[in-house]
């Protein structure tokens, strides 16, 4: 080796030296030893010298500031030792000691070497030189930190540096920093501000001069005598300075708070030199440093106070010279009453560990108390759990009512970036004795509200606690892990609080480390104000349900301001497994989509259940309830493996409420099947019941578990939750294949495409699948099938034209099991093939529409193609014609293009009348048109009837009575036919009097009318007189109610300004915005994103979030303004967003809710899309408990909120509340629990994605609703005594006497005192009213003393009886409160009418239901029409303005041509619905065709409408129309819009031209040949019993192979074509078909029905051969019979063969061999005797000699040759 080298390896060794000890100051290990002579060594936690006794715990807070995260811990365990030893790395010697503090709230001694160092918890944060100290290195030696008594002793790092090697510290600079400070008292002559600045003007002149006072906090020092507080007593207050500086510099500027209380304002701001602050003078009183200025000569200052009746103190400010390195401080000198630390700015509020206090001592300030002032029941004080120097909290509580522990309150709010509150606590758990539901942590605010509130409570399974939280809501949140809390463990809870943000996060600790946890939760139960946000009591709730018991303890509760808190890292959250934990159990949950559950009637409708989360004990958070009777919850087994279950109900919650005899059932679909009956008063909340013993499931035909009520009619909720399934054991299924289908164009070159859905229950995946193709000249029987091609597609070629495809699949599973590899080849047929382009066909041609002139008719019509060519551009032509025969001028104009589906219109003009009217269709495909297709003709069109006039319905002006505000005439125009709205005209009138005279004010002819100010306290009315477009007819001329002009403008947002969000300050100067999540009902996070103020509308957005915000998927928007409004007159113009699942609100509500003393909530609107109107009043009661009443309601007319702005408004006084849409009145209710004069309330707008307000779609997206303005109204005059609502209540009064009747029968009063007392009452309003000396309270009492006149009188009225000719007609009053029920007890031919008044501004008060027997066909049945509450009608009065209807009579004829064959006619005169539809229900009669007749043409009812609602239905249906609702199977029921003559009848039905299908019965695009027979009409399958000798010419039986037994049958006039010259010989045959044919072949009896089977009802055509059938043994009995299922071939041979048996009397019929054919195995072993017996006998054969096909289709032709045969051996004998 060189010396060069020598020496590079020398230079080496001492860089890392010397590197080595650069950085032994910042690590945790030893750096050289003793004898390299090193210096300086640093002992943490981690180091070998570092040792502990006690206990201790891993902090947040760093240990040191060198690399790495260094850690430290804590301890709050007396007597706790840390020991840092001097190493042995160092040498004897002199060394500086220095400590690293971390934080002001640490309680301990520290000694080095036995001494005590003086450890003081003010040493600054960082490393403090604790002394010079002489070590021998002999042991033994080092520093020792001790816990004391109280608070925390905290290790953290020590650090020896030898004392020779440290150059002393420079000496602090003694020169002072330049400082100034100002008062502001006695500085007069440099202030200004927006009142007079008065140095001797005290309180008692707040509101008129910027008042003194001597009051400061403790510690707070004078700068002058008094200081100024200026009040903002009706408006934003400000004050600005001049102030001269001494020396100009840069300095920064401090803010003196001399005081602190609530009439501080939170939300003030200073501006210096044009540079504006906020602040906050509800802080700590001391020095605030407001930021750092370059001043020369002056200092500019401004101070504003921006909340009304809110305090800006002004004492002092404080200039200090800039320093550049000097560390920031937000505040100088604060209060002594919290001791801060000055150089971190930490406060403690609380720090409490137990251990002093005696055992069941309680700790000093703390108490108790119970929920609602219940009795207290807790047992608390402190316990030696862990050990007698370490005590805890204990609590244990035996039942009964909610217990608290309330620590006594901060002494001082606590507000900031880094509030952390920290707590032990733990739960004993105690055997087999029921447990607590719920313990509640809640930390509050100074005004009592619960700021931060998290649960612990028992889980589902109830061997363990689940946390859950709140964010911002009242809906409680899980953790995201779903993690279970163990019993007798201790856990350590630390939340870190967040004022500004208005946010917190939670860390959940065991042992130290953190297990769980979130961040970001919004702090409060609601959304806080500002001024609201902050800290002041801990509360902890204590809840054993019933006979529960709870036990728990707590311990080192500590809360604190720690701006050096360090945020934990949270771990990894895995979420628990879903949708169970367990393997082997499933849950299905009543929350589940449909059709997993469903709430269903009895006749198959869906309906609404209330939800419900009371006792927090539902599966999935919350369950379903209902009283409703003949209904039931239904939970479908879909989903779950194949196997035996144990199947288990929860029942959610035990109350009172709940029905005492619930069945439930389940129904395995193989053969068992358990009722059980249970009282849902006593079963015990959260239960999980086992209903039966095993079942066996099968996921290919899936059971149920059905709950409903055991006597429908009992009253009590039946509650539905959850059902739990457990595995018994498996049951292995090989695959499935199901939906087999085939897709393509169907001609030569094109792509047909085979699909399916594989199935596999035992979770083998798919692997290797044979899917072939096959054609056959033939689909029955006989058919042989070539294979033609594999996979799963297919291409045509030329040779498939005229054959059958069929498409097969073998489903394989990816197993060597070969029991369970390959599961049923199933298959798919279509045919047969074009042989090559064939034209489209349009078919089924119809026109509907009153063939009248100006009136509109609709056509619509039926594409079909053979090839299966999608539609293209297809056209039409009007056509009209002088005769029926020659309609064939095309009509200018009426002609366009098409697709099936569309409607096609054309309104019917003045060249029209007389004429005759058809339309043509041409049909297109991208290839080829086909040839045009006509509709019957229709005419003679006639006349529009010179005497059919518009209406204008419910006239109301619209709008608030106030001066300077726009007014609108509100009405509904409604024409008998529809005819379109012209050139209505308007006349605005005025009065002095509310009963007139009026006067026309000159010019105020629009629609539109705006005040002025000098009509303050006169009276407005409009009168409108409607007018149609099309030939200027007007209607009768109607007038508004008289509008009293009594309101001035308080307070309003017109928004008209930008605002970009709802944190916008151009927003929050007068609203707030929600910022937080939901849980619970709401589906929706409410964010200030989703608020936006632009183009003069206030727009709340709603979007689908991906990834979800927050665990929400959906965020709205939600806001409300920042003060509170009483009583007054409210007004907001908004359109709804076009989305369902939407609750898009206008309300009310008292801060803080109204779940508290004088709390209430006005929902003005909750509403739903399209048209629902939903109002609510919430209060609490004295008990403590919810209580409300709701209404819906729908606006008359409107379809759909979202398309226009609809304005309401409420009348709030202190003795109604009376609610308007458009200003129709839509609720008047009583003011008993809304008391503004005790608390005023916030306006809300909000959007929220509501489970009850339908379906939660896409079009929520992007959504918005929009407020136009908002508008607040008070008396104009506070002296002005209100008469309207007196005048209002007396109107009613009268009216409802003058069209009352006395009597016994329905809508009658049985009493005429009753009428004389109400006339006594309405006089005495009268004269109070009359009288112009009138008080207040003479007024309201006249108005309340004849409400409840009224009340009283309403309640008399006879409801419910029958009419006939001794009280026809039945007069029902203008006003009533009761639903009525009249019914007719047998059908007479006698004259009996209903008669109503047709034009109430609101439609009937209550519903009328008015029900009647009928005779249709052989059925005798009834008929229900029911007019809801808020129906009204447009007709022909009589002479005291009552319109009538007529109750139907029992024979009823019509001069009226129907096309088909009449049933049943319904004649109850001719009445227009202007408002909500009227509901026709035909009891147990469906699939009849349905027209009706109005202005003398008959029109077939074709609409369909998904819904059985009545609002819903009136959006749905057009005026002077109908539509038949599809919920309801068994009724026939229909939705009118006209009280028309409704006719029931059998339409002759058109064949149409189509290929023969067969295999697939819903192949696509393909129509079907002929109509499947609906379940209430006879199929044209019906032979003869009396055979006849008539020739027959089938087209399609030529070369058939049944040809000669289809004719020698057809001639016999046993079976018969489809069509004449069609027999349809592939076509597959029903049960019910072949069923009836062999009951009437063998020419037996009919049997009358007996309801043998649930799917056959007595009035099915085919009901009366079922019972035949049944009795002849010819069939066998079961729950179902499935009539309109096709017949395979093995149940079509048990069948003939019972036939045979039946007829021969021949019991034992010889067998035949079934090993014949390979499919044998596949005959199901019921069919297998049968199937022997009739190949024997020859009834049937193989379709080859190797294959039976049991499981194919029957075909006609196939049961023409059996039953062929059948005749035969029966003549045989």
């Amino acid at each position: 080796m060189s010396k060069t080298t020598n020496y590079k390896n020398l230079a080496l060794c001492m860089a890392i030296i010397l590197l080595v000890n650069i950085f032994a100051g910042f690590g945790t290990m030893p750096f050289l030893n003793a004898n390299a002579e090193t210096t300086e060594y640093l002992v943490d936690i981690t180091d070998t010298n570092y040792s502990q006794t006690g206990s201790w715990s891993e902090s947040g807070l760093a240990g040191h500031d060198g690399p790495g995260n260094p850690k430290s811990k804590w301890s709050t365990t007396a007597d706790s030792t840390a020991s840092f030893s001097f190493p042995s790395e160092l040498a004897a010697g002199t060394y500086n000691v220095y400590y690293y503090q971390t934080s002001e709230n640490t309680e301990q001694k520290l000694e080095v070497n036995g001494e005590d160092a003086g450890y003081t918890k003010t040493w600054p944060v960082g490393w403090y030189k604790v002394g010079s100290y002489e070590f021998t290195g002999n042991g033994g030696e080092g520093v020792v930190i001790t816990r004391l008594s109280s608070g925390y002793a905290r290790a953290t790092a020590i650090k020896y540096v030898l004392a020779s090697t440290e150059e002393p510290s420079p000496e602090p600079s003694t020169e002072p920093k330049l400082e100034q400070i100002i008062p502001f008292f006695g500085s007069e002559d440099y202030l200004e501000a927006y009142m007079p600045i008065d140095p001797d003007a005290n309180y008692a002149q707040a509101k008129e001069k910027v008042y003194t006072t001597t009051t400061r906090a403790a510690g707070i020092e004078k700068h002058a005598d008094k200081y100024y507080v200026m009040n903002a007593a009706s408006q934003t207050s400000w004050l600005t300075a001049e102030f001269p500086v001494n020396t100009a510099g840069q300095y920064d500027l401090y803010y003196l708070i001399p005081f602190t209380n609530n009439d501080n304002d939170t939300n003030s701001k200073i501006t210096v030199n044009g540079e504006e602050t906020t602040f906050n003078m509800q802080q700590t009183p001391g020095w605030y440093k407001i930021g750092t200025y370059t001043l020369t000569d002056k200092l500019s200052l401004k101070l504003e106070g921006l909340t009304v009746g809110k305090n800006l103190r002004m004492d002092a400010v404080k200039l200090v010279e800039f320093d550049p390195d000097a560390t920031p401080e937000p505040s100088l000198e604060p209060s002594p009453e919290v001791t801060p630390s000055a150089e971190s700015g930490q406060k403690t509020f609380m720090d409490v560990d137990f251990d002093d206090l005696a055992v069941d001592a309680k700790p000093e300030g703390w108490n108790n108390s119970a929920a609602n002032n219940g009795a207290i029941t807790l047992s608390w004080g402190a316990k030696e759990l862990k050990s007698a120097e370490d005590k805890s909290l204990w609590m244990k509580q035996d039942g009964g009512t909610q217990q608290m522990v309330v620590a006594p309150a901060f002494s001082e709010a606590g507000t900031g970036e880094n509030l952390v509150f920290s707590f032990d606590l733990m739960h004993k758990s105690l055997g087999s004795t029921p447990l607590s539901s719920k313990t509640s942590v809640i930390i509050r605010n100074k005004a009592n509200a619960a700021m931060i509130n998290f649960d612990l409570r028992l889980n589902k399974n109830k061997d363990g606690l689940e946390l859950l939280y709140f964010s911002g809501s009242s809906s409680a949140k899980q953790l995201e892990s779903n993690r279970k809390f163990e019993f007798d463990k201790w856990y350590t809870f630390q939340v870190l609080a967040n004022t500004v943000t208005q946010k917190y996060d939670l860390y959940i600790y065991e042992n130290g480390e953190v297990i769980d946890g979130f961040k970001g939760a919004a702090l409060g139960k609601t959304a806080i104000a500002a001024n609201d946000c902050n800290f002041n009591a801990f509360n902890l709730y204590i809840n054993a349900v019933d006979t529960g018991v709870a036990e728990l303890y707590l311990d080192n509760v500590k809360v604190e301001n720690n701006p050096s808190f360090i945020k934990p890292e949270l771990p990894e959250i895995l979420p628990s497994p879903s949708p169970s934990p367990e393997e082997g159990v499933y849950y299905i949950d009543s929350s589940d989509k449909e059709p997993r559950f469903q709430f269903v009637s009895l006749d198959g409708e869906l309906g609404d259940t209330g939800v419900s989360s009371t006792g927090n004990v539902s599966y999935d958070g919350d369950h379903r309830y209902t009283d409703a009777a003949n209904f039931y919850g239904i939970w479908h087994f879909d989903e779950i493996p194949s196997g035996i279950y144990e199947i288990y109900y929860h029942f959610p919650l035990k109350h009172e409420t709940n029905v005492d005899a619930a069945d439930i059932t389940v129904d395995d679909k193989n053969g068992t099947v358990v009722t059980e009956t249970y009282n849902m008063k006593s079963v015990e909340t959260g239960t999980w019941q086992k209903i039966g013993g095993q079942y066996t499931l099968m996921s290919a035909n899936p059971g149920y578990l059905k709950v409903q009520k055991k006597y429908p009619e009992a009253s009590g909720m039946i509650r539905m939750d959850a059902v739990k399934l457990v595995m018994v054991s498996a049951i292995p299924v090989p695959p499935r294949a199901d939906n087999i289908d085939i897709s393509g164009i169907l001609k030569p070159g094109q792509i047909l495409t085979g699909s399916y859905e594989y199935v596999n229950d035992t979770g083998y995946k798919e692997a290797g699948s044979i899917k072939k193709w096959y054609s056959s000249d033939k689909n029955d029987e006989s058919a042989v099938w070539t294979e033609i091609g594999t996979g799963d597609t297919y291409t045509l070629q030329t040779k498939d034209a005229g054959k059958y495809i069929k498409y097969e699949v073998t489903p394989k599973a990816d197993t060597t099991d070969a029991a369970l590899a390959t599961g049923e080849t199933v298959s798919c047929v279509l045919g047969p093939i074009p042989d090559g382009d064939k034209k489209p066909v349009a078919s089924n041609i119809n026109i509907e529409g009153s063939l009248i002139h100006y009136l509109t008719l609709t056509a619509t019509y039926e594409y079909s193609d053979v090839n299966r060519d999608p539609e293209g551009e297809t056209s039409y032509q009007w056509y009209r014609g002088d005769s029926k025969d020659n309609v064939t001028t095309p009509i200018i104009g009426a002609s366009g293009t098409a697709k099936q589906g569309d409607k096609i219109t054309y309104t019917l003009t003045e060249e029209d009348i007389g004429k005759y009217i058809r339309i043509g269709i041409t049909p297109k495909n991208s290839v080829s048109n086909g040839d045009e297709a006509f509709s019957a003709v229709k005419g003679a069109i006639k006349e529009m009837p010179s005497d059919i006039q518009p209406n204008a319905i419910s006239p109301v002006i619209i709008g608030a009575g106030a001066t300077d505000r726009e007014l609108t005439a509100g009405y509904r125009y409604a024409h008998p036919y529809s005819l379109e709205e012209g050139d209505t005209q308007f006349q605005w009138y005025i009065s002095d009097s509310r009963n007139g005279p009026y006067t026309a004010i000159p010019g105020a002819t629009e629609k539109i009318y705006n005040t002025v100010s000098d009509q303050m306290g006169k009276y407005l009315k409009v009168a409108i007189t409607p007018v149609v477009k099309a030939n200027g007819t007007k209607g009768p001329t109607v007038e508004s109610n008289p509008l009293l002009i009594k309101w001035k403008l308080s307070w309003s947002d017109e928004f008209d300004y930008t605002a970009v969000d709802g944190l916008d300050p151009n927003f929050t100067k007068d609203w707030v915005s929600a910022n937080q999540s939901y849980q619970g009902w709401i589906d929706s996070g409410r964010w200030p994103k989703n608020v936006e103020v632009s183009n003069g509308t206030l727009k709340l957005k709603q979007y689908k979030e991906d990834p979800p915000l927050e665990g929400q998927k959906w965020s709205a928007g939600s806001v409300w303004t920042k003060d509170t409004y009483g009583y007054g007159m409210y007004e907001a113009k908004y359109k709804y967003a076009p989305a369902t699942g939407l609750n898009q609100s206008f309300w009310l509500m008292t801060p803080g809710g109204y779940m508290q003393k004088n709390g209430y909530e006005i929902d003005i609107n909750e509403g739903h899309y399209p048209s629902s109107i939903h109002t609510n009043l919430h209060w609490m009661d004295d008990e403590g408990k919810h209580q409300s009443t709701s209404i819906a309601y729908a606006i008359p007319g409107v379809a759909d909120m979202s398309e226009d702005y609809h304005i309401f408004n409420m009348d709030w006084n202190e003795n109604e509340i009376v609610l308007y849409a458009d200003g129709v009145e839509y609720r008047r209710l009583p003011n008993n629990v809304a008391r503004a004069e005790k608390m005023g309330a916030n306006i809300y707008f909000s959007e929220a994605v509501l489970r009850w307000a339908g379906e939660a779609t896409d079009a929520i997206d992007g959504s918005i609703m929009e407020v136009d303005y908002v508008r607040y109204y008070q008396l104009y005059d506070e002296s002005f005594i209100d008469t309207d609502p007196l005048a209002d209540v007396i109107n009613k009064a009268n009216k409802t006497i003058e069209t009352s009747k006395v009597g016994n029968t329905v809508a009658c009063y049985p009493r005429q005192a009753s009428f004389d007392t109400l006339q006594g009452v309405i006089d005495e309003a009268q004269a109070v009213l009359d009288n112009d000396a009138h008080t207040k309270e003479q007024v309201n009492n006249a108005y309340n003393s004849l409400n409840a006149a009224l009340d009283t009188f309403y309640s008399g009225m006879v409801a419910q009886g029958s009419i006939s000719t001794t009280n026809s007609p039945v007069y029902i009053p203008e006003y009533f409160d009761k639903d009525i029920a009249i019914y007719q007890s047998a059908l007479t031919n006698d004259d009996l009418e209903i008669k109503i008044k047709p034009n109430s501004a609101n439609g009937l008060d209550k519903a009328i239901e008015i029900t009647y027997p009928a005779i249709i066909g052989r059925v005798q049945t009834s008929v229900t029409v029911t007019l809801n509450a808020g129906t009204s009608f447009t007709g022909v009065p009589d002479e005291q303005g009552y319109v009538t209807i007529k109750i139907p009579k029992l024979e009823q004829k019509l001069d009226i041509e129907v096309p088909g064959t009449v049933s049943y006619i319904m004649d109850m005169g001719d009445l227009s619905v202007s408002s909500n539809a009227v509901r026709v229900a035909i009891k147990g009669i469906s699939g009849k065709d349905v027209g009706f007749v109005k202005n003398g043409e008959f029109t077939k009812i074709v609409d369909y409408i998904n819904t059985d609602n009545a609002s819903e239905a009136q959006s749905a249906v057009v005026m002077n129309s109908m539509a038949l609702s599809n919920t309801i199977k068994e009724d026939t029921v229909i939705w009118a819009r006209t009280i028309s003559p409704i006719i029931l009848y059998e339409e002759k039905h058109h064949e149409t031209d189509g290929p023969v299908i067969g295999g697939n019965p819903n192949p696509p695009y393909y129509p079907d040949e002929k109509p499947s027979p609906s379940p209430s009409e006879e199929p044209t399958v019906s032979p003869s019993t009396e055979p006849t000798n008539n020739p027959v010419d089938f087209k399609d039986i030529k070369d058939h192979w049944a040809e000669k037994e289809i004719v020698e049958l057809a001639e016999q006039d046993i079976i018969k074509g489809v069509t004449e010259d069609e027999f349809m010989p592939d076509k597959s045959i029903t049960r019910a078909e072949f069923t009836a044919l062999i009951v009437r072949t063998l020419g037996l009896e009919l049997a009358d029905y007996k309801n043998g089977f649930n799917d056959v009802k007595e009035t099915d055509w085919f009901a009366q051969e079922i019972q035949t059938a049944l009795e002849n043994r010819i069939i066998s009995k079961d729950e179902m019979f499935r009539p309109n299922d096709t017949m395979t071939r093995e149940e079509m041979t048990k069948v003939m063969v019972e036939a045979l048996k039946n007829a021969t009397g021949e019991e034992d019929l010889e067998k035949a061999d079934l090993n014949q054919f390979k499919d044998a195995e596949e005959i199901s072993g019921w069919a297998k005797e049968y199937v022997a017996e009739a190949l024997h006998t020859g009834l049937i054969k193989g379709i080859s000699e190797e294959e039976f096909s049991p499981k194919t289709n029957a075909t006609r032709a196939q049961g023409a040759v059996m039953i062929h045969r059948l005749l035969g051996m029966i003549a045989k004998g």
